[in-house]
């Protein structure tokens, strides 16, 4: 269970940090906010087929994966200037976040018992809002580097 909760902890914590530095990224914020939605309902839409295809490990630390490059685009093209590079790191950090979210709560059904899954979702789901609590100070932190 404990796997769960840090899972769910870093799902959550960089799921609301994508939104709350969605506001920071340099052009158009309808613009990037569009594609962070779009990417978002793809996600929700894809996770389960990707579940089923390739099991529920691989498709978790796939789109663990996913998010952890986009990541390291979207600074990389902050710190290069590349402004048209940007919604596309944030509509592929958004897709990778937001499927692994969903990855999580689909997963939770087919690891614990039925009995078990109020106290699971519970412990999980109060762990990872408390850990989330920290993500808008994250985004707002200001680099440091000058």
């Amino acid at each position: 269970m404990l796997i769960f909760v840090v899972m769910f902890s870093s799902a959550s914590f960089n799921y609301y940090l994508v939104n709350f530095y969605l506001k920071y990224i340099p052009g158009n914020i309808f613009i990037n906010t569009i594609v962070s939605s779009t990417a978002e309902a793809i996600s929700g839409y894809t996770s389960a087929f990707v579940v089923l295809k390739v099991g529920t490990r691989n498709a978790m630390s796939t789109m663990f994966l996913v998010c952890g490059v986009a990541g390291f685009a979207l600074w990389l093209a902050e710190a290069r200037g590349l402004i048209d590079a940007i919604p596309f790191a944030v509509l592929s950090a958004k897709f990778g976040i937001s499927a692994a979210f969903n990855m999580l709560y689909m997963s939770t059904l087919q690891y614990f018992p039925s009995e078990f899954m109020g106290s699971v979702f519970g412990v999980c789901n109060v762990t990872a809002r408390l850990i989330t609590i920290l993500s808008p100070m994250v985004a707002e932190a200001p680099d440091p580097t000058p």
